[in-house]
């Protein structure tokens, strides 16, 4: 009876930290570039139907808008899934911070209910479910990536559908598994078509590796893969994903990217010394022969892995919310080293508390070759080596405390100073951000030089922003020409001086507080002209406006 008791408490406590975690002050942080993004084109969605990037005023284009949308002005640098998922609660709860991640937040709380389930259905044990949900929970890249309007909860979620289906594969005793493996994999794929590369290229090797030790196993994934293919075939005609290749592939660093990715998960979600229990359990005890579907499992784990880095590691950047898909497995894998393998309650309890609770295991094991990391830089990305302390309070403090940063007084200065009236802003970053918390057009200098003779005297936009006020990188326009000195007048504001990108859901360059210190931001402000300012850019679906001549090679 105790021993139920705790069980039903243990699940309790788990759900009411998951929904305070994943769900309290989701609206006090705006939303950084790459959610604002996520937030304008599912805005699109809700007006036109389709993720247009262009809403008659403002275009979304991060890059190169020639490539990320097609001829008819749709988004396709990037399947639609999340943008949907934002598109239906701006629908029912309206545009606003909230709304926008409150379906990846929902999507977090049912990959820990999935992972419980997946567990349990593969352990019988509900030491292994609670235990799994507990390592991923308290994990601060979970609770930082999961409360993203992005799409890596839903990378997440599906990861654990993978695995669960994979696993019912193996078992034999679920005809619709196969459907369902395929299913969880089109989902990914939709969410982000990278990521899902490493489960199929982890399946393909396990089908060579054991197709003759399982005689369905050839069967089971030829449906599948058939399932899967009718599934994302149109998005790939539709896309035309061929020609994002040369885009979506970076050949260098390759190696120092895996060893990054290595060191973050190590820090933030999983010791890696900790598999060295693995062999120490098989050598010192009178193992059983694990059944093949479990050891068949296992084997899918350890090819996925370094696959999944490896193939996101080929993706232009270092970001390590590219391997999201891959933090609810290593919880899974924590919770059976300290719940299954580990027999000693004792040592079992210590150590998951040890895990949930602090990073000690973390930065006292990295001590023998702590020299190699240090000072080891490389294409601006560093290797910390971090202090002792305990992340989930710290992640409990940064969500139960206000938030401030450039943007916030940014967006408050020019919603007060246009008193609501339409406007807009030049400056060289795309600043999804403050399209979505104003209602001024944006005018992205890497698009428009500034030069003068782009634009007729009437038409010159209201503000000029030399920095961008919410840009990852900081950006400049340079020096304001001279010709535009008497139109306009320069003003200073106080703001505070956040670090560029910190919001970003990478753990070691989050900015979990608002900065201690403030900065002056400078605007420069339009004299009172008496007139508006329209502008249209040179694209086969955007009407050309006669106050501008857009040079069509600036876009190429």
């Amino acid at each position: 009876m105790f021993k139920k008791i705790t069980i039903i408490c243990s699940y309790v406590l788990l759900a009411v930290s998951a929904l305070f975690l994943l769900l309290y002050a989701l609206n006090d942080r705006p939303l950084w570039g790459d959610e604002a993004e996520t937030a304008l084109l599912s805005a699109n969605i809700v007006k036109f139907g389709v993720p247009k990037v262009f809403d008659g005023k403002n275009l979304i284009a991060l890059f190169n808008p020639t490539i990320e949308a097609n001829q008819n002005g749709v988004w396709i640098w990037r399947p639609w899934l999340g943008e949907y998922l934002a598109a239906l609660s701006f629908a029912f709860l309206g545009e606003s911070t909230f709304a926008a991640r409150f379906p990846f937040a929902l999507f977090g709380l049912m990959t820990l209910t999935l992972l419980a389930y997946t567990a349990f259905y593969i352990y019988k044990s509900h030491k292994a479910a609670v235990l799994s949900v507990f390592f991923l929970l308290a994990s601060e890249l979970f609770a930082l990536h999961v409360r993203q309007c992005r799409y890596y909860s839903v990378v997440m979620f599906t990861e654990v559908w993978i695995i669960l289906s994979l696993f019912k594969v193996l078992k034999g005793n679920k005809k619709s598994a196969p459907i369902q493996l395929a299913i969880a994999l089109a989902l990914q794929f939709y969410s982000n078509y990278i990521v899902v590369l490493g489960n199929v290229i982890a399946l393909v090797v396990l089908t060579c590796l054991f197709y003759k030790k399982i005689p369905t196993l050839l069967r089971n994934f030829a449906v599948t893969a058939l399932t899967f293919t009718a599934f994302v075939l149109p998005w790939i005609f539709y896309a035309k994903l061929w020609q994002q290749g040369a885009f979506l592939v970076d050949h260098e660093d390759i190696p120092f990217k895996i060893l990054y990715y290595i060191a973050e998960i190590h820090f933030h979600l999983f010791p890696v010394p900790l598999l060295l229990i693995i062999p120490i359990y098989l050598l010192t005890r009178q193992v059983k022969k694990t059944d093949p579907p479990l050891s068949t499992l296992y084997a899918f784990i350890c090819i996925l892995i370094p696959v999944t880095m490896l193939t996101v590691a080929r993706a232009p950047g270092i970001y390590l919310r590219y391997n999201a898909a891959l933090f609810p497995v290593f919880a899974l894998i924590a919770a059976v080293i300290t719940g299954e393998l580990i027999k000693n309650n004792l040592i079992s309890v210590t150590l998951a508390i040890l895990l949930g609770f602090t990073n000690l295991l973390s930065v006292y094991t990295i001590y023998p070759i702590k020299s190699m990391f240090e000072g080891f830089q490389h294409t601006g990305v560093h290797f910390k080596i971090h202090t002792p302390e305990m992340p989930v309070l710290k992640m409990l403090r940064s969500i139960t405390t206000h938030y401030e940063n450039k943007l916030t007084a940014v967006a408050t200065f020019i919603n007060r100073e246009s008193k609501g009236k339409d406007g807009s802003i030049y400056v060289a970053d795309p600043e999804f951000p403050l399209i979505f918390y104003t209602n001024v057009e944006i005018i992205d200098a890497r698009f428009f030089p500034p030069n003068i003779s782009n634009f007729k005297t009437k038409y010159l936009p209201d503000w000029i922003l030399p920095v961008s006020a919410s840009g990852i990188i900081k950006t400049s326009i340079g020096n304001i020409p001279d010709a535009f000195n008497s139109f306009y007048e320069k003003l200073s504001i106080e703001v505070y001086d956040s670090k560029a990108g910190g919001s970003a859901p990478e753990p070691d360059s989050y900015e979990y507080f608002t900065a201690e210190h403030k900065s002056s931001f400078i605007i420069y402000k339009k004299r009172n002209l008496s007139v508006d300012y329209s502008l249209s850019i040179s694209l086969p679906f955007l009407k050309q406006a006669p106050c501008y001549t857009a040079i069509d090679n600036s876009l190429g």
